[in-house]
C-alpha cells in the first residue's frame, strides 16, 4: 500500500474537505449514495494517513458525524 507523500498531505486533504464541504456534509443524500462517497472518502483519507494504525478511530467519529448530520443512522457493531 503506497500512502500519500508527506508534501502533498495537506493539499490533499484540503482537497477532500472542500469535496465534503461542496456536497453538504452529504445531508439529504440517499442512503445508497452515502455508503458510496463515505467507501471511497475512507479509502482516500487512509491513504493521506502516513501509518499504519491510528486513524481508525478518529475516522469512525468523523464518519459518524457525517452519517448522522445527513439523516442516517449506524451500527458500528451490527455485523
Amino acid at each position: 500500500m503506497h500512502f500519500c507523500n508527506v508534501t502533498r498531505i495537506e493539499a490533499e486533504s484540503t482537497k477532500l474537505f472542500r469535496l465534503v464541504a461542496s456536497a453538504g456534509g452529504f445531508e439529504a443524500v440517499a442512503r445508497s449514495a452515502l455508503v458510496v462517497a463515505a467507501a471511497e472518502l475512507h479509502g482516500d483519507l487512509n491513504i493521506i494517513h502516513r501509518f499504519r494504525d491510528g486513524n481508525g478511530r478518529a475516522q469512525r467519529i468523523l464518519f459518524e458525524h457525517l452519517i448522522i448530520n445527513a439523516g442516517h443512522q449506524i451500527d458500528w457493531w451490527c455485523f
